[in-house]
C-alpha cells in the first residue's frame, strides 16, 4: 500500500496544475436522478461500494424525498430507490448492508434498513425532531440529538468584561436559543427488535455540541458559553477527557483507530488590558495528546490563507485529510480543497483541487468509507453546476459520477481571470465577462465586490442579487473582484492595520484600469458591492470620481463593529484588517472606516438596499442624505439578509439591473413600466426620488 500510494502522488501535480490527466469528464447526459429531483445529501458505504442520495422533488405539489442505493463504481447501473416518502433526513451507514435514517412527522422515528433485502423497522420514537449524531459500531450505539425551545422567562446574565461578550449574551436572539439535549440508543443485532436508550450523563447544551465516538466513548466538543473555550467531555460518565485543551472554539474534529483527536481550532487571542477578550486568532490543526494539551500540525495550514475548516479524515495510523477553504498564493479566490498531511512528520502529502473551482463545501463535507481510500465530494466552478465526484486517494484521480440537479445547465459565459494591482502593491484576482460589444467599441462596466468561493449560481453570481448574465445581455461588462491578501501582516496594535481595509478599498479602485490594460474601451464605470463589500463600496463612491454611481446591499450589521461582534469569520477579518476587537486603541481603526464618518458624500448616485430590521443601515441613509447625497432607500420588511425569499431575490436582481443600465446606458434603457414593477418611480431630471425612510420603516 505504501508504494503504490508513494507513486502515485506523483499524479497531484496535474490536479494541481489543472490538467488531472485521470479526471473523467462527465458526459452531457445527466447522471443524477431523472425528473424534478436533485440530490440533497450523500453518504458512503463503509466498504466503498455503494453510496446513498438523499433526494427532493423540486416541483412537487407536497413535499416529497427519496433515499436511492447506487453503485460507488458503476454510477450508470442500477438505481434502486428504498424509501420514498416526507420528511426523511440523510441516511447513516451501520455496515455495509443497513442504513439508518429518520423520518419526521407529528412524531421523529428512528428506522432501521437491510438496503440489499429491503427489511426495514422502526426501532425508536421521539416526540421531538431528532437528528442522528454519530454511530459505534462496535456497542452498536447510536447517538442522536434533538432541541427543545429556551423557557419563556429565562434569563441570561454575565458581567459585561468587554463589547464582544456583551453582544453575545444580551442580544434578543440569546433568549431564543433552544437547548440541545443528546440520547444514545442501543440498537438491536436483528432487524424488526425496538432500540434501548442508554444513560447519558450531561445531555443539554445551549450552544450544539459535535459528537464524536473513541473507544466505546461518547465524546462532546462542548464550546463554553462563559470561557469561549471549547472542552472535550466523555457523555457516558460525565468526565472531563481533556485538562490543557488551548484551543478557543472546534470548526472539525476527527478520531483516528488508535484513538488519537485531531481537531481544527483556533487558539486565544488575548488583549492584555481587558480580562476577557473574547477574541479569536488564526486557524489552526492540532492532533490532541493523552489529555494534555495539543499538538499543532503547521503542514495543514503552511503556505496558505486558512479561512476555515469543514471536514477532517483519519486514513490510517497518521496521514490526516483536511477539508478547508482558503487562498494559496497572493490574489487567488477563496476555493475549497482537501489537503493531506502526514501528522508524525508534519509534512504535505498531496492535495486535491477541481480544476477552476471548489471541491466541498460549507453543507457539503466529502464523505470516506472507513479506510479512507475512496469518497464523495461535491465540485463545481463557476459556470458549471454542482456535480457529485468520486475521489480516490490511491490511485489520485477524481471522476464525476451524478450531477446535484440534472437540470442545471452549465452558463455559456466566458469567465477571463485578469490580476489587478492596487496602490499599496497588493495583487487580486478579477473575473471579468465581456459583451459582444467589446470587441468593436466602448462598453460600460459594472464592478463587483466579489471576494468569496468560485462556486456556481444559475446567473454566474454566489449572490442572488447581481444579475451578472442579465448584464453581460444588456451590453455591460462585468468584472467581480476578490480580496487582496497581505503577505506578512501580523496582528498588533498600531493604526497601521487600517492597510489592510484601505488595501481593499484601493483594489476596488485599481479595477478599471486594470481592464483597460486588456485592451478594453470602458466608457462609464459604476461600482457593486453587498454585506462586506458594501462597506467598499460606500468608500469607493465616496473618494473614486471614475465611478458614476453604486450599488450597495444590506450587510447584516452596517457598522463597522457590527462585523468585529459578528461570527467568528468576520471577527477574524476585523482582526486582521482593523487589530482587534472595538476597544482599546483598535477603536480609532473602526472609526476611521466608517462611511460619512468625516463628512464626506457620495460622488454619484447610490442605491442603498437594506432590511428594515437594521437600523444603522438607515442612520447611514440619513446621514448620506443630510449632507446632500443622491441615494435612494429600498427597505426590505422580511428579516432577510442574502435575500433566499425567491419573490425579493427576483426585485432585487431587477432593481440592480435597471440601476445599472439606467445609470451606464442612459435613461432610456429603462422604462417606467419596467421601473413601476419593481417598485421604482422614474428619475426627475434624469436622477432618482428619494421615498421616504420613515415611512417605508413604519409601513405593513
Amino acid at each position: 500500500m505504501k508504494s503504490v500510494r508513494g507513486v502515485s502522488r506523483l499524479a497531484i501535480l496535474s490536479i494541481l496544475l489543472g490538467g488531472c490527466v485521470a479526471c473523467v469528464v462527465a458526459s452531457s447526459r445527466p447522471l443524477g436522478v431523472a425528473g424534478h429531483w436533485r440530490i440533497v445529501s450523500y453518504s458512503i458505504s463503509p466498504d466503498g461500494q455503494l453510496f446513498t442520495e438523499g433526494v427532493q422533488c423540486v416541483r412537487c405539489q407536497r413535499a416529497v424525498s427519496k433515499i436511492v442505493v447506487r453503485d460507488v463504481w458503476r454510477p450508470n447501473a442500477e438505481v434502486r430507490t428504498v424509501r420514498s416518502s416526507g420528511g426523511l433526513s440523510a441516511a447513516k451507514w451501520l455496515n455495509n448492508n443497513v442504513i439508518a435514517y429518520v423520518r419526521q412527522g407529528r412524531k421523529s422515528e428512528i428506522e432501521e434498513l437491510n438496503v440489499r433485502t429491503g427489511r426495514s423497522a422502526t426501532i425508536f420514537q421521539s416526540r421531538h425532531a431528532v437528528l442522528l449524531a454519530a454511530w459505534e459500531s462496535n456497542r452498536r450505539l447510536l447517538a442522536y440529538t434533538y432541541s427543545v425551545g429556551w423557557r419563556w422567562g429565562t434569563r441570561v446574565s454575565v458581567r459585561m468584561r468587554d463589547v464582544y461578550s456583551a453582544l453575545h449574551y444580551l442580544e434578543p436572539e440569546w433568549a431564543r436559543q433552544s437547548i440541545t439535549h443528546v440520547g444514545v440508543i442501543r440498537l438491536p443485532k436483528r432487524i424488526g427488535a425496538s432500540g434501548t436508550k442508554v444513560s447519558v450523563k450531561m445531555d443539554s447544551f445551549v450552544i450544539p455540541p459535535q459528537l464524536i465516538w473513541r473507544n466505546g466513548e461518547l465524546l462532546a466538543v462542548v464550546p463554553s458559553d462563559k470561557s469561549y473555550r471549547s472542552r472535550l467531555f466523555n457523555l457516558l460518565t460525565g468526565a472531563r477527557v481533556d485538562r490543557a485543551m488551548p484551543l478557543f472554539s472546534v470548526e472539525a474534529v476527527a478520531v483516528s483507530g488508535s484513538g488519537k483527536i485531531a481537531v481544527a481550532s483556533t487558539r486565544v487571542w488575548r488583549d492584555r488590558s481587558v480580562p476577557m477578550a473574547g477574541w479569536n486568532g488564526t486557524k489552526r490543526v492540532y492532533v490532541l495528546g493523552s489529555g494534555v494539551g495539543a499538538r499543532e500540525i503547521r503542514a495543514a495550514s503552511r503556505g496558505d490563507y486558512l479561512i476555515g475548516v469543514t471536514g477532517l479524515r483519519w486514513i490510517g495510523r497518521q496521514d490526516l485529510l483536511v477539508q478547508m477553504i482558503g487562498s494559496r498564493g497572493l490574489g487567488g479566490a477563496d476555493r475549497w480543497w482537501l489537503k493531506e498531511v502526514n501528522t508524525r512528520t508534519d509534512r504535505v502529502i498531496g492535495s486535491f483541487r477541481w480544476p477552476n473551482g471548489d471541491l466541498g463545501g460549507v453543507g457539503t463535507p466529502c464523505k470516506f468509507d472507513s479506510r479512507g481510500n475512496v469518497g464523495l465530494c461535491v465540485a463545481q466552478t463557476m459556470n458549471r453546476p454542482p456535480e457529485l465526484v468520486r475521489i480516490e486517494l490511491n490511485e489520485r484521480s477524481m471522476t464525476p459520477i451524478a450531477k446535484m440537479n440534472p437540470r442545471e445547465q452549465p452558463l455559456s459565459l466566458k469567465f477571463t481571470k485578469i490580476q489587478i494591482r492596487n496602490r499599496f502593491g497588493d495583487v487580486s484576482t478579477g473575473f471579468l465577462v465581456l459583451p459582444s460589444a467589446a470587441k468593436t467599441h466602448p462598453v460600460p462596466l459594472a464592478v463587483m465586490a466579489y471576494g468569496f468561493t468560485e462556486a456556481y449560481s444559475k446567473d454566474a453570481q454566489w449572490i442572488t442579487s447581481y444579475p451578472v448574465s442579465k448584464l453581460v445581455g444588456a451590453g455591460i461588462a462585468v468584472c467581480m473582484v476578490t480580496w487582496a491578501h497581505i503577505p506578512g501582516f501580523k496582528s498588533s496594535r498600531s493604526s497601521g492595520e487600517l492597510l489592510a481595509m484601505r488595501s481593499d478599498v484601493s483594489t476596488l479602485e485599481s479595477v478599471p484600469g486594470a481592464v483597460r490594460r486588456r485592451g478594453v474601451k470602458i466608457s462609464r464605470a459604476m461600482i457593486m458591492g453587498w454585506s462586506f463589500g458594501g462597506l467598499f463600496a460606500a468608500h469607493v463612491i465616496e473618494d473614486d470620481p471614475e465611478y458614476v454611481a453604486a450599488q450597495i446591499g444590506d450587510p447584516a450589521d452596517w457598522t463597522v463593529a457590527g462585523y468585529a461582534l459578528g461570527n467568528e469569520y468576520w471577527r477574524n477579518i476585523s482582526r486582521w484588517g482593523l487589530g482587534g476587537p472595538p476597544i482599546g486603541n483598535a477603536i480609532r481603526n473602526y472609526v476611521a472606516m466608517d462611511p460619512v464618518g468625516s463628512g464626506r458624500r457620495p460622488l454619484g448616485p447610490v442605491l442603498l438596499e437594506f432590511v428594515s430590521q437594521n437600523p444603522a443601515v438607515g442612520q447611514l441613509f440619513e446621514e448620506w442624505r443630510a449632507v446632500g447625497a443622491n441615494v435612494e432607500a429600498f427597505v426590505y420588511r422580511r428579516s432577510v439578509h442574502w435575500l433566499n425569499v425567491p419573490a425579493e431575490a427576483r426585485i432585487s436582481r431587477l432593481r440592480n439591473l435597471y440601476w445599472a443600465e439606467l445609470n451606464l446606458l442612459g435613461p432610456k434603457s429603462v422604462t417606467d413600466r419596467q421601473l413601476r414593477s419593481v417598485d421604482l418611480k422614474a428619475p426627475r431630471a434624469g436622477w432618482w426620488n428619494s421615498m421616504n425612510f420613515r415611512d417605508r420603516l413604519s409601513g405593513p
